[in-house]
C-alpha cells in the first residue's frame, strides 16, 4: 500500500464529514433515508402522530453521527429524538419489532449510500476496503447500541403505560364490585373497550409461586382462546391471584376451559369459575361465585380447577360451627379419621352418588361388590340406620367433611357453641 493510500481514510472523512454536514447534502440524505423507512415500515408512517416525526428523528441521528466520525472512539448517546419515537412506538399498538425494522433500513439505505460514494473515489488515491470497514464498523456498532437503547426506552415506556392502566383497571373493578358504577358504557370505557352487555364468566387464579402471576395471565389467555375468546379482562389485585373475566355472547360450556386448565396449569396451580351471568349485576355475581369455588379448589377430593356450579351448596354454607355440628351429628363415628372409616366414607359416597346401585359404586371404586356391601353394613351397624333413607342429609355432610376437614384441615367443631 502507498504512503499516498494510507493517508486516504483521514482524508475522505475530513472532506466527507464537512461536505454532509452542508444543509443541502444533509438534507438529502435524511429525505432518502426517511422515504426508505416510511415505504419499508408502514405501519409507523400511518400511526397517528408518529410518522411526521420520523424526518426529525433521522436528522438528529445523522448529525450526531457525523460529529463522532472521525474521533478515536465515540461515546454513544441514544438522540433525544430518538428516546422520544421510542416513547411513542409504545404508547401506541406498534410493536418494539417495529422499532427495530426502524433502524435496520435506515442502516441498509446509509450503507448503499457509503458504497456509491466509496465507488467515485480513484484506485490509485484510496484504499476502497479500508474506507468501507471503518465507516461499516462505527455506523453498525451506532445502530446496534442505538437499537438496544431505543427498547430499553421503549419497555419502559410500555411498562410504565400497562401499570397505569392496570392500576385504573383494579380501581374500576372495585368500585363495580363494591356497587359505585352502574353506567355500562363509563364502566366499558374504563376497561379499556371490555363490553358489560356480554355474559360473565368470572375466574380468579391462584399459584404457590411467588412471582407467577405472568403464567397466570398466559394462563388465562389460553383458557379464554379455547371456548373462541380472544379478549378477557384480566386484573391482577396484588399477591398470587389473578382475577379474569371472559365475556360472550351466550353462556358458555366450561367443560373445554376446564380441559385447557388441566392441560396448561402447572403444579400448585388453582381456579375458581363463577357461572355465566349477563350485564353489569353478572360481572359481579359470576366473580362472587368464582371466589366461592375457589375456596374449595384442590381441597379434600375437588379438583385444582373448581366450578361453583358443582359446589354451589358447600359454597353457601360455609364451614362454621353451625355446620360442623350438622356433620357431626349426622356421620357420628363415621367422622372419624382413622384409614377404615376414610374407606366407609369413601364407598358411601360413591354409593349415594351411585344412586344406590351397588354395582356402580363397585366400578368406581374398582372393588368387588360384596365389598361395598360389606362396607356400608358395617357404617350402617355404626350409625344404627339405613343409609339410603337419609341420603340427601348424608351426601352434604359428606361433602362438607371432604372438603373442608380433609388433609390435615381444622378438625369438626362438635361442641355446644354460637
Amino acid at each position: 500500500m502507498t504512503d499516498q493510500k494510507a493517508d486516504g481514510l483521514a482524508r475522505w472523512l475530513s472532506v466527507f464529514i464537512a461536505r454532509e454536514s452542508e444543509p443541502d447534502a444533509r438534507s438529502r440524505w435524511v429525505d432518502d433515508t426517511t422515504n426508505s423507512i416510511l415505504e419499508e415500515v408502514p405501519e409507523i408512517a400511518n400511526a397517528d402522530g408518529i410518522g411526521i416525526g420520523i424526518r426529525d428523528t433521522v436528522a438528529e441521528h445523522w448529525a450526531s453521527f457525523l460529529r463522532q466520525l472521525s474521533e478515536p472512539s465515540f461515546t454513544f448517546h441514544l438522540v433525544d429524538r430518538a428516546k422520544l419515537l421510542a416513547v411513542e412506538v409504545a404508547n401506541s399498538r406498534l410493536t418494539v419489532e417495529t422499532l427495530i425494522r426502524f433502524y435496520r433500513v435506515a442502516q441498509q439505505t446509509t450503507w448503499a449510500y457509503i458504497s456509491r460514494e466509496v465507488e467515485k473515489l480513484p484506485d490509485d488515491e484510496f484504499d476502497h476496503g479500508d474506507v468501507l470497514i471503518y465507516f461499516w464498523d462505527r455506523a453498525s456498532q451506532w445502530i446496534d447500541q442505538s437499537i438496544t437503547a431505543s427498547i430499553a426506552t421503549f419497555h419502559e415506556e410500555r411498562g410504565r403505560v400497562q401499570a397505569g392502566a392496570a392500576a385504573q383497571r383494579y380501581e374500576t373493578v372495585l368500585d363495580v364490585l363494591n356497587g359505585q358504577h352502574d353506567d355500562p358504557r363509563r364502566i366499558s370505557t374504563a376497561l379499556g373497550g371490555y363490553p358489560m352487555s356480554v355474559v360473565h364468566s368470572a375466574l380468579v387464579l391462584t399459584c404457590d409461586e411467588h412471582d407467577g402471576v405472568s403464567r397466570l395471565e398466559q394462563l388465562a389467555h389460553d383458557l379464554a382462546r379455547s371456548i373462541g375468546v380472544t379478549q378477557p379482562l384480566l386484573v391482577r389485585p396484588g399477591g398470587r391471584r389473578l382475577w379474569v373475566w371472559i365475556g360472550t355472547r351466550t353462556e358458555p360450556g366450561l367443560d373445554t376451559l376446564v380441559a385447557e386448565f388441566d392441560r396448561k396449569a402447572g403444579s400448585g396451580t388453582r381456579a375458581g369459575i363463577g357461572s355465566g351471568w349477563p350485564g353489569t349485576a353478572g360481572f359481579i355475581a359470576s366473580f362472587k361465585e368464582a371466589e366461592g369455588a375457589l375456596r374449595l379448589a384442590g381441597s379434600g377430593s375437588v379438583p385444582a380447577i373448581c366450578q361453583y356450579g358443582e359446589v354451589e351448596l358447600l359454597v353457601l354454607l360455609g364451614c362454621t360451627p353451625q355446620v360442623d355440628r350438622f356433620v357431626s351429628r349426622t356421620l357420628g363415628g363415621l367422622a372419624a379419621n382413622d384409614e377404615a372409616t376414610a374407606r366407609r366414607r369413601e364407598t358411601i359416597s360413591a354409593y349415594l352418588e351411585a344412586g344406590g346401585n351397588v354395582d356402580d359404586a363397585a366400578v368406581v371404586l374398582q372393588v368387588h361388590r360384596n365389598t361395598v356391601r360389606y362396607r356400608i353394613a358395617q357404617a350402617e351397624k355404626a350409625l344404627d340406620l339405613n343409609i339410603s333413607r337419609l341420603s340427601p342429609s348424608m351426601t352434604v355432610a359428606l361433602q362438607h367433611l371432604d372438603a373442608f376437614h380433609a388433609g390435615g384441615s381444622p378438625e369438626l367443631v362438635t361442641h355446644p357453641g354460637p
